[in-house]
């Protein structure tokens, strides 16, 4: 049988001091007394340490449940006896001075691992008569007062009253004069060597004479009625001081035996103020005390059983009761009556015990299917129940469950049902539970469910929560709780969905949060790592709670699709041929082409499919641009692959139609700088020459400064482009220009001038006329140049 801990069993010392369980007598029911003073530690949301890891997190460890252990439940197993005679009583105590007179017992169970645990027991009828104590009743000693103080003790144990005291005197002298004695009542001092009296607590006063020639005479002091009150002096002892207080002549003796040492009384003497002396002597007095009432409360007479109090009841009753394990002897309870007082009488009229056996406990598992809104647990009590007795009555089992479990039943083999009859108040983040219909069986157990404390698993890759991400991600990953949670491990572990294998694993050992984070996972770290879809779970448990979730997560491969071969914006004219588009789609994450037959391309016209051309991740799509529109021609080519990123591009050529261009004008030029030439052209499908309206005309290459327009004229497809030479510099060589002729699905023609611009013609006018002349030295002509 496995043994409760040290800290177990503090704790179901607890409980069994919170469910105080007796019966009630008119109904049958055992109401079960809850006290919140149960010193169990923690709180209704504590969750303890884990005492098994569930789960294999390591590869093909992946489950879709997981089955663990909690901590052992404290189990208490109840039954009582009741003893009662309908108010008759069932032990009569007479004798009180005879230990056996006021001794009685009742049974308990054979199976010794039952132990009393509420023990209630009802006296009745208490009467308790006045006391005379002799404290000695011989005279044989006569010692004289002479110059000595003298004192006498007598105890009580509960408050009362002295009513008279006596004590035997005499008078000696032979002469006519009487004796005087002072006579005080004191309380007692314990000095720590003796007891004593206390002088300075006088509580009455007596003057007496003694008379002349009085032989052993018991004066009477009487009608005192002085209050005694044990727990204002020391071992509740009283002491009644006498000296002597005569005129000088008398001779005032008083009568002692030698000490019995049966009657507790102790004897001081002393002289003036020296220390009091115990004297080996009994004096000669009775002391009689009496109670307020004869038919006294149990406080009255500080009455006990076994040595602890009887609680006052109604009048003279009372009722005992104990909550703590008695010892037992051949199978029964032993009990002893005590009183503060003499010759008491009274009688027992109902006893109950309530026995509980608490070296039982229930081993608990649990299963918590994933993302299941609760765990189900069993609790297997340890042992056989068989020491139910059928002499004894009110079976009942009680359980000490977690706060937080919801019981569903507790059954006594697996058909045989109980409700639960009490819930008890939480305390500590605990409750009991208690079954009133227990009994002996070989298979009790109790079922019940908690809460699944997981909600979620979030992926996010920087700010955005996705879970689907990619192999060159950094994928932060936390486990949310719908509470905190202040101890355990949560293990966090992705799986390969389809193998099930394990590709990453972590454990957060710093809970106390309701949010658990867990370190970044850097994807491409993992090693050879499948693409696909994974499942990311997290598991927790500790010895009363569990969670569990799991959900889907895509990982998917970083990818590039590019365009090897033509370039885009081609042109391609009749005759048309087929030619290659080529591709090329590679694995950026890891890196590496991409070649398996899972690849798809998609594109937008029905052109045919991509193929691999031998090179690896190189494909190829065949065209014929006879199968386009003229025109520009857009093709969209998507590739993808099973958990890849799709790739797209678009390649863009242009089917034009073939054009001609045809002048009468020669390509060279040569003008005078100023003159303005015209090149006329018909720009034409070739060889159809249907003429090509709306043509732009667009300079290349432009050598000079000519101011240059392009112009439609007559019939369509006429065209000229007119050139203005006036600010153009005038120079030996020719200038160059080529013009590019288009037009949207045509050919693009490409129109060549050369212009070479000369100088203008000069002449000289002579505004006077000028023979032959000699030209002497320092004289001037002047010419006037007109340039046409």
């Amino acid at each position: 049988m496995k043994n409760l801990s040290k800290k177990k069993r503090l704790l179901f010392t607890s409980i069994l001091l919170v469910a105080l369980v007796f019966v009630n007598l008119s109904s049958g029911i055992i109401p079960i007394v809850y006290d919140d003073s149960s010193n169990k530690v923690g709180n209704e949301n504590d969750h303890k340490d884990p005492i098994n890891k569930i789960g294999d997190f390591g590869a093909a460890g992946y489950s879709d449940s997981q089955e663990g252990s909690g901590a052992d439940i404290d189990i208490l197993l109840h039954q009582s006896i009741v003893d009662y005679e309908n108010g008759d009583p069932i032990h009569e105590i007479a004798d009180f001075d005879s230990i056996a007179n006021r001794s009685f017992e009742i049974d308990s169970p054979s199976d010794t691992s039952f132990n009393s645990s509420y023990t209630e027991i009802k006296v009745e009828d208490i009467y308790a008569p006045n006391k005379t104590l002799n404290l000695e009743l011989g005279t044989t000693g006569n010692p004289t007062l002479s110059t000595f103080y003298w004192a006498f003790s007598f105890e009580v144990y509960s408050e009362c009253v002295l009513e008279n005291f006596s004590i035997c005197f005499s008078e000696t002298s032979g002469g006519t004069i009487d004796g005087k004695v002072e006579i005080r009542l004191y309380n007692a001092d314990d000095t720590g060597t003796q007891i004593e009296p206390l002088s300075n607590t006088n509580l009455i006063t007596i003057s007496q004479l003694i008379n002349d020639q009085d032989s052993r005479v018991w004066y009477n002091f009487t009608d005192l009625y002085v209050p005694l009150d044990p727990s204002t002096t020391d071992e509740n002892t009283f002491f009644i001081v006498f000296w002597d207080n005569s005129d000088p002549g008398p001779v005032t003796e008083f009568h002692t035996e030698p000490d019995s040492g049966g009657d507790n009384s102790i004897v001081h003497r002393k002289s003036g103020t020296n220390p009091w002396v115990k004297q080996d002597t009994d004096i000669s007095s009775t002391v009689k005390v009496g109670l307020n009432n004869n038919k006294p409360t149990p406080e009255d007479i500080v009455m006990e059983i076994n040595g602890t109090k009887v609680s006052n009841g109604i009048e003279n009753s009372g009722t005992w009761t104990n909550t703590s394990a008695l010892p037992s002897s051949n199978s029964q309870l032993n009990f002893t009556l005590d009183a503060g007082w003499w010759d008491v009488e009274c009688n027992i009229t109902r006893i109950q015990v309530n026995y509980t056996k608490t070296d039982l406990f229930g081993i608990t598992d649990f299963t918590l299917i994933k993302n299941a809104a609760n765990a189900t647990w069993q609790c297997n009590v340890s042992d056989v129940i068989d020491s139910f007795d059928s002499k004894f009555e009110n079976f009942y089992m009680n359980f000490t469950i977690p706060a937080t479990w919801s019981v569903e039943g507790v059954y006594n083999g697996t058909s045989d049902k109980k409700t639960v009859d009490i819930y008890g108040p939480i305390i500590n983040g605990y409750q009991n539970i208690t079954v009133l219909e227990a009994g002996n069986g070989t298979n009790w157990f109790l079922n019940a469910t908690s809460n699944n404390l997981l909600q979620s698993i979030k992926s996010k890759v920087g700010i955005d929560e996705t879970y689907q991400v990619h192999y060159l991600d950094d994928v932060d990953l936390q486990a949310n709780f719908s509470e905190v949670i202040n101890d355990g491990e949560v293990n966090l572990t992705i799986y390969n969905d389809e193998t099930k294998f394990s590709n990453y694993t972590q454990v957060n050992t710093s809970t106390s949060d309701s949010i658990i984070l867990f370190p970044r996972w850097n994807i491409s770290d993992t090693g050879n790592l499948d693409y696909g879809k994974f499942i990311m779970q997290a598991f927790w448990s500790n010895d009363t709670a569990a969670a569990f979730w799991e959900q889907p997560l895509t990982v998917l491969a970083n990818t590039e699709l590019l365009l090897i071969s033509p370039s885009n914006n081609s042109f391609y004219k009749s005759p048309f041929s087929e030619f290659n588009i080529t591709v090329f789609f590679n694995d950026t994450g890891k890196p590496e082409a991409i070649t398996t037959d899972d690849v798809k391309f998609q594109n937008q016209s029905i052109v045919g499919d991509l193929t691999p051309n031998g090179t690896t991740g190189y494909y190829n799509l065949t065209i014929n641009p006879a199968d386009f529109g003229y025109g520009l021609n857009t093709i969209k080519i998507n590739a993808s692959k099973t958990y890849y990123d799709n790739g797209t591009i678009y390649y863009k050529f242009h089917k034009i139609i073939n054009s001609t261009i045809s002048s009468d004008n020669s390509s060279s030029f040569e003008i005078t700088r100023g003159d303005t030439i015209f090149y006329a052209f018909n720009y034409t499908t070739d060889p159809d020459e249907d003429p090509i309206q709306g043509a732009e005309i667009k300079l290349i290459l432009d050598e000079g400064t000519f101011d240059w327009t392009p112009e439609e004229i007559g019939d369509p497809g006429s065209y000229r482009i007119k050139l203005n030479s006036t600010y153009v510099t005038a120079q030996s060589g020719a200038y160059d220009f080529i013009f590019n002729i288009s037009a949207p699905g045509n050919e693009t023609q490409v129109i060549s001038l050369q212009i070479t611009v000369l100088k203008p013609n000069t002449k000289v006018d002579l505004e006077t006329d000028i023979s032959d002349f000699q030209i002497p030295i320092g004289f001037n002509i002047t010419l006037k140049f007109n340039f046409t």
